[in-house]
Formats: C-alpha cells, sequence, structure tokens
C-alpha cells in the first residue's frame, strides 16, 4: 500500500490518502534534492535580475543538470520578486538586512546538492556555470 496526498482539484480535501501517483510524484519533484542551487541576493535589481535567472536557468540546464535559482528578496521596493518569478526563479524574502542575511537565508532554502552565490547584478558570468560547479558536482574538486 503507498500513503500519497490528494491534491485540491475536487478530488479531496488535501489529506492522506491512497492511490494517488500523481500527487506522490508532485511532492517527490518539490522536495528531492537538486544538482545545483544557484543563489543570488537581491536588492533593487530589476534592470539585470530576469537575464541572471535566465542565464543560470540555461547554464544549468545546458550541462544536463537539475536546478534551481534562488532570489532572495532583500527587501526591494522594485520589481525584482516579480520579474525573478517571471523569469523562472524561486523567491524567497530575507527581511533582515545585509547580504550576509541574504546569502544565509539563500543557503537554507537551496535544494542542491551544490550551492553557487552569485549576485543578480550581472556581475558574475552565469553562462560559465559549468566550469565552476561541474567539478565540484561530479566529486573532481
Amino acid at each position: 500500500m503507498s500513503l500519497s496526498f490528494r491534491t485540491d482539484d475536487g478530488h479531496g480535501s488535501g489529506g492522506p490518502t491512497t492511490g494517488s501517483r500523481t500527487a506522490i510524484i508532485d511532492l517527490v519533484a518539490k522536495t528531492a534534492p537538486l544538482d545545483v542551487s544557484v543563489v543570488l541576493p537581491c536588492l533593487n535589481e530589476e534592470r539585470s535580475v530576469a537575464s541572471c535567472v535566465a542565464e543560470a536557468l540555461a547554464a544549468i540546464s545546458g550541462a544536463g543538470w537539475t536546478g534551481e535559482v534562488v532570489v532572495v528578496d532583500n527587501g526591494c521596493k522594485d520589481r525584482s520578486a516579480e520579474l525573478a518569478i517571471a523569469a523562472g526563479a524561486r523567491v524567497v524574502r530575507e527581511d533582515t538586512r545585509g547580504y550576509g542575511a541574504a546569502i544565509l537565508r539563500g543557503i537554507r532554502s537551496a535544494r542542491g546538492s551544490v550551492i553557487v552565490m552569485a549576485d543578480a547584478d550581472s556581475t558574475y558570468p552565469l553562462d560559465q556555470l559549468a566550469k565552476g560547479a561541474g567539478p565540484v558536482l561530479h566529486g573532481d574538486a
């Protein structure tokens, strides 16, 4: 017997049940470890955050890895979070101001086996992600 969770699609209240393979696959997909997490602390970076997210996701995909981009909203007053989500990032919020607090929140939120820290202002060439993270991911570093 397998245990899974019903979805709120009219077929239940979201509580545990048996026989729902789709729900258990969705649950595993949302909690399974990934190869790489790219953490981008962000404070009012609406001009560059979307391109950074897209560049990192393209590099992850190009390397054949599973991965995510975690943008840490550190009190943005602009549209940075909205644009990051639209570009495919997962956005988490850190109310304690400062780069260190944002990095720590991003690390705690990351699901990747390897965590890469960069900035959301295009400072780092995220298209080169495989060169830096690849050896670590494959145990060659």
